[in-house]
């Protein structure tokens, strides 16, 4: 996997992002804006081209009044990589502008002696192994963390800092009509917790204060004191779950009584869901808590309810990952975990 050091005030993070895989950068942008897009991001296709920018125009909007260095860091990107300013923002809001996208990903958290130790998959279209990159950002102002992304982007649906925090997170798809175009587009702004949050508490605080455009999300926060809460968020609508006997976890449904009536619209991904979860609480019984253990489950090929995915209910594990916060390790895999190595990184 490419690796980057970036380091300073966002446009330069994002000018030497954009520098150091321009090639890798365009590739995407035409992998998302052409190649996903005349498929109807997994057939659900929501209007033109015109209604494309006028939603990530709103977006852009959304997110400078909120936080402009993000915008700022989008900027560096497109001028480290040669590209318009336009086409970064479209590839960063494309899961706004265009609908659906990213709604897999599984989460197992698990509390040991030695701290917690969480697994990770990545579940998104097959190929896009092909486009993550590693990430060691030490912003100007704010916590040093590590993360993968997509070139290109800020997505971030899994990372560490210095700390010791680190959240993972799983999507959730929803009932049509759950949305709120006055929030914030969930894959850009959640890395800010990396930045900003020193404990699950803190993140827990901060979640609390934003909302959602149109995407659902059950995020696992986890500190190094072993700290533990699951968010299932979604637009106009957030509720916690805790641990229970040391054991937490997300796939692609909500256990959450408040927020179980907003997820729908895939009742494939869900129903699968379920027995996803159920074989993942019995490898989380029958492997050793180690990250030897969770890489192991991680490979996991039993069905139903394999936690590898080659293209079952329409998602492929691209990559999958596990943490360490209190040692502050990251293990990573570009590509199915079954197939490729866990390579080992530290903040």
């Amino acid at each position: 996997m490419i690796e980057m050091e970036l380091k300073g005030t966002a446009y330069k993070i994002g000018y030497e992002h954009g520098r150091q895989v321009p090639d890798l950068i365009r590739r995407f942008h035409h992998c998302v804006l052409v190649d996903k897009a005349s498929q109807g991001f997994r057939g659900r296709p929501q209007g033109t081209r015109d209604d494309f920018r006028r939603r990530v125009l709103r977006v852009a909007g959304n997110v400078q009044a909120w936080n402009p260095g993000i915008l700022e860091e989008m900027h560096g990107i497109a001028d480290g990589a040669g590209m318009s300013y336009e086409d970064i923002l479209d590839l960063n809001f494309s899961t706004e502008g265009w609908g659906e996208l990213l709604h897999g990903c599984t989460t197992l958290v698990l509390g040991t002696a030695d701290g917690p130790v969480i697994a990770k998959t990545e579940d998104d279209d097959a190929g896009d192994q092909d486009y993550l990159v590693f990430q060691r950002i030490t912003p100007t102002n704010g916590l040093r963390y590590i993360k993968t992304t997509l070139a290109g982007t800020l997505w971030t649906s899994v990372g560490l800092n210095e700390a010791g925090f680190c959240y993972s997170g799983s999507g959730l798809p929803l009932v049509h009509g759950t949305n709120n175009w006055d929030g914030l587009p969930s894959m850009v702004v959640n890395r800010e917790l990396l930045v900003q949050c020193h404990t699950a508490a803190e993140g827990l605080d901060w979640l609390s204060r934003i909302d959602y455009i149109q995407h659902g999300g059950a995020l696992a926060l986890v500190d190094e004191a072993g700290d533990v809460a699951v968010v299932e968020k979604v637009p106009t609508a957030q509720a916690v779950r805790r641990p229970e006997d040391g054991v937490a976890f997300t796939v692609n449904d909500a256990w959450c009584p408040a927020i179980k009536p907003l997820v729908g619209g895939n009742e494939a991904l869900i129903a699968e869901s379920h027995t996803r979860a159920d074989n993942l609480l019995r490898l989380a019984k029958d492997l050793p808590a180690t990250p030897e253990g969770m890489q192991t489950l991680l490979r996991d090929h039993n069905h139903p309810g394999g936690i590898c995915h080659h293209g079952e209910v329409g998602i492929h594990t691209v990559s999958a990952a596990v943490m360490q916060p209190r040692q502050r390790r990251l293990w990573v895999t570009q590509g199915y975990p079954c197939q490729n190595p866990f390579v080992v990184y530290t903040v």
